[in-house]
């Protein structure tokens, strides 16, 4: 039997929590298709860093690095197994896929996707009000936050490996999507037979906040949350108060990113000879931007968002009463937010 390995390696923001979700929970009927998708822990969120410690470690400086021993014992696992493909993921392959290269077998197939890079600006900030404590309004330049979509870590990729041969460089878009959807999409890509079960249970997974929630946490972060800051998270990628389709770069912002954002396609087309982002890059060049709403909300709509969190998990809502009470001289962009706390 013909064993292959496939290895879907981001980039970030791209749906990987999503598609990992799904292999999980689909585990055992991906096995009876033949392929061995290990499975992994996911947080509250269902976010994780998928199948990273079976070719990762981390180091006493923290960070994950390219561990042979466990790219071994993987590859023995897989060989012993009755499973004809070894499909792993994780956004953490992403800057290492020129050193997996030379461990793995020749045959192996590397995916990764890419996504418009004004998209993951704002998808990348977002993250950080959420996860990161980010208390400053956005930033929209290049190089702000994780910059353009880890696009280094592409570029090293294909300029370590052939990229003709065993690295497949997706768009993420859902009208580029073979099949209909980033899952149809990864399987066409690595050259396995289509999903099996309910590819319309891939759920979104680690969701953006409406604008209102997003200024609701960006002025909570001033606070120290420390472990509320979970709890707080997770309610309110649940809360449906505020603009949902937004976007919080301004027009003469936009007007001067985007062409710096086609710049950086074409970049990749002519220096790596990738011509699979043309069809993203044209789109994009017409695409007409969501609406602009600066960072401003009002009293009510605080008022709004506490009222949910109030009525989903009363517990984070006095939780969170309780640390703006105990810090009377924080300072915080929005003066009405501790009278809709109730403070």
């Amino acid at each position: 039997m013909t064993k292959a390995v496939v290895v879907h390696a981001g980039l970030p923001k791209t749906g990987t929590s999503a598609v990992q979700g799904w292999l999980n929970t689909n585990h055992d009927a991906l096995a009876a298709l033949g392929i061995d998708y290990p499975t992994h822990p996911v947080d509250g969120n269902g976010v994780g860093i998928g199948n990273a410690g079976r070719l990762l470690e981390r180091g006493s400086d923290g960070r994950l690095h390219v561990a042979p021993t466990r790219v071994r014992n993987t590859l023995d696992r897989f060989a012993s197994g009755p499973h004809h493909t070894l499909l792993l993921s994780s956004e953490f392959f992403g800057s290492k896929v020129g050193q997996l290269a030379d461990l793995l077998p020749a045959s192996t197939r590397f995916v990764m996707y890419v996504r418009d890079p004004m998209e993951f600006l704002e998808s990348d900030y977002n993250q950080g009000v959420k996860r990161a404590g980010f208390k400053a309004k956005i930033r929209p330049e290049p190089n702000a936050y994780g910059g353009w979509l880890g696009h280094g870590d592409l570029k090293r990729a294909l300029t370590d490996i052939s990229a003709a041969e065993i690295l497949s460089v997706r768009p993420y878009h859902s009208s580029l999507f073979e099949g209909g959807n980033i899952l149809t999409d990864l399987f066409a890509a690595a050259e396995l037979p289509a999903p099996p079960g309910d590819i319309l249970g891939l759920r979104r997974v680690n969701s953006s906040y409406t604008l209102s929630a997003l200024e609701f946490k960006r002025t909570a972060n001033h606070l120290p949350l420390g472990d509320l800051t979970r709890d707080l998270d997770r309610v309110l990628q649940r809360c449906p108060a505020g603009y949902t389709r937004y976007t919080l770069i301004s027009p003469a912002d936009y007007s001067r990113l985007r062409p710096m954002a086609d710049a950086e396609f074409r970049e990749i087309r002519d220096l790596f000879d990738v011509h699979s982002l043309e069809p993203l890059r044209k789109i994009l060049a017409d695409m007409t931007p969501d609406p602009f709403y600066p960072q401003e909300i009002a009293t009510d709509d605080l008022e709004a968002v506490a009222g949910y969190v109030s009525s989903d998990r009363p517990d984070v809502l006095e939780a969170l009463r309780e640390v703006a009470r105990a810090h009377p001289d924080a300072v915080l962009p929005y003066h009405g937010f501790r009278s809709a706390v109730g403070v």
